[in-house]
């Protein structure tokens, strides 16, 4: 412990972790919106129904201890704590992969990082995330990758997986891809042979998402009477900041069982907008991106199985398409997109992937070439930091809003 506390890695990590603070400070709103205390007016007092999970614990606690948790003051103080939780378990995580680095290695760990940390620290500390469930489903899905790049509890992981899908049946699409491409690359480590347990891992893990992605979207039901639907509303109501809003595409969807595909054709208008431009401002990461895995699957083609790892590596992303095409949260899936890929290298890399090791290393030392002040890749997401919902981030809000009136 006195060696790591005089280290370098130490160093960078306090100094990563006041970057951290900063930068949750600097985009900290002080607020909730009514989309996210909506949720906590749904509970398994009406059966075993989707994203019940969230309102029925703090709906117990506040039974338990008297407290007033079932108000809009009590939901911000559990969203401040939830906050500072996944702040300690990404700091946490940050270390883990550090410590797995190997020595000569060490700057190109620190260098993705600190680009990795800028798309994570503020992601939940704008009005438009502080509060949302998500951050609790990332707590989880940070768990369960420290969890499989340490070999440690691994049987865990389906348990939490299965946890993270009563919060919110979403995971399945946005979070889950992570966990199933590190235990698809254990399982096929050795090219001789499948290990029985990551495949089984794999394929429970895969099960339980699955199962309950379909009880909750297609055979959960609140069988509410009018009266009932009209408490709900009257609950959520009540958990808003003014006491008079809520979300109406929340409890059309989850309460009523109606679809807001229509509902929300305004906002899908906005996504439709908004993403060929953020897809041009993001063009030097994709530029980069399309390199990495070329060269990648390039130099893997010559084995099947290892080509093929690499390969559903790089179509884990598209666990998020059905989200793209039906939702309009466009800031929450970008972000989820970038946890996968960049995540997924890190923990490979941790894990000691001499593949993506090498191609790392190669890109790194081909942007420094081209790039007079390389460090800018680094640094330049801030600009759109923290990411939004359906306006992806600050900027792109006003742009569509004063340019398109959306």
């Amino acid at each position: 412990m006195k060696n790591f506390i005089k280290s370098k890695d130490f160093k960078f990590w306090i100094i990563l972790g006041i970057f951290g603070i900063l930068f949750v400070i600097w985009s900290f709103d002080k607020e909730i919106i009514p989309q996210n205390t909506t949720l906590y007016a749904l509970s398994y007092e009406y059966g075993f129904v989707s994203r019940g999970l969230l309102g029925t614990i703090w709906g117990y606690i506040g039974k338990l201890t008297g407290l007033n948790t079932m108000s809009y003051g009590g939901i911000y103080a559990l969203s401040k704590l939830m906050l500072v939780v996944f702040l300690i378990v990404l700091m946490l995580f940050f270390l883990q992969l550090i410590l797995k680095t190997k020595e000569e290695d060490k700057k190109y760990m620190y260098y993705l990082i600190v680009f990795f940390s800028i798309f994570n620290f503020p992601m939940f500390a704008g009005k438009h995330n502080f509060g949302r469930v998500d951050v609790v489903l990332m707590i989880i899905t940070i768990i369960c990758c420290m969890l499989i790049v340490q070999g440690v509890l691994e049987w865990l992981v389906p348990i939490l997986c299965g946890i993270a899908m009563l919060f919110h049946q979403g995971y399945v699409f946005m979070y889950v891809n992570i966990i199933l491409i590190l235990f698809l690359f254990k399982a096929l480590k050795d090219r001789k042979k499948i290990s029985k347990k990551y495949a089984a891992l794999f394929i429970i893990t895969l099960l339980v998402v699955s199962v309950l992605f379909i009880y909750f979207e297609f055979i959960s039901t609140y069988n509410l009477t009018k009266e009932q639907a009209g408490s709900i509303v009257e609950f959520a109501k009540s958990l808003s900041a003014n006491g008079e809003e809520y979300s109406e595409s929340l409890i059309n969807h989850e309460v009523l069982g109606k679809g807001v595909f229509a509902d929300e054709w305004r906002f899908h208008k906005v996504c439709y907008i908004e993403t060929p431009i953020m897809l041009l401002l993001f063009s030097p990461y994709i530029v980069l991106f399309v390199l990495f895995f070329r060269n990648v699957l390039r130099e893997t083609k010559s084995d099947a199985l290892t080509y093929v790892k690499y390969l559903f590596l790089l179509l884990g992303g598209a666990t998020n398409l059905p989200e793209l095409i039906m939702k309009t949260d466009y800031g929450r899936y970008a972000y989820s997109l970038i946890f996968y890929y960049v995540g997924a290298i890190l923990c490979l890399m941790a894990m000691g992937d001499k593949i993506l090791w090498s191609n790392v290393k190669s890109l790194m030392h081909t942007v420094k070439t081209k790039m007079y002040v390389s460090e800018i890749l680094v640094a330049y997401p801030i600009i759109y930091m923290p990411f939004y919902d359906v306006y992806v981030c600050k900027a792109m809000e006003s742009f569509v809003y004063n340019v398109f009136g959306l």
